[in-house]
């Protein structure tokens, strides 16, 4: 119920936003931050892997034993990265790149 009266102030709790940035050229975000990516992140890997989450940079990894490909698909569409940034079995730190790249990025941002 919502109470029509001055008195009374419902809040919203709104989900953690995640934004994802690319051009016709794909993920130009990580291009500011090359020299610190994991080995593995080059090019049409990187689809719908990179976003902006709760103000750092995050790269959602590929897939690395059995277990992770039933719950993180080689392919991502946004809907399914953005439920995996979400789902409290990641923690932020499975996805956050490292603060060198983090540090990179406001560098670059700064200028």
């Amino acid at each position: 119920d919502t109470a029509r009266g001055s008195d009374h102030i419902e809040s919203w709790a709104l989900p953690a936003m995640a934004v994802q940035l690319s051009d016709e050229d794909g993920e130009f975000l990580l291009a500011e931050v090359s020299a610190a990516l994991p080995s593995w992140a080059t090019g049409p890997s990187l689809r719908h892997r990179t976003y902006l989450h709760n103000g750092e940079l995050h790269l959602i990894p590929l897939p690395s034993s059995p277990a992770d490909f039933a719950r993180l698909p080689v392919q991502l569409t946004p809907r399914r990265a953005l439920s995996v940034l979400a789902d409290p079995a990641w923690t932020p730190a499975a996805t956050r790149l490292s603060s060198s790249a983090q540090a990179l990025l406001r560098a670059r941002l700064d200028q």
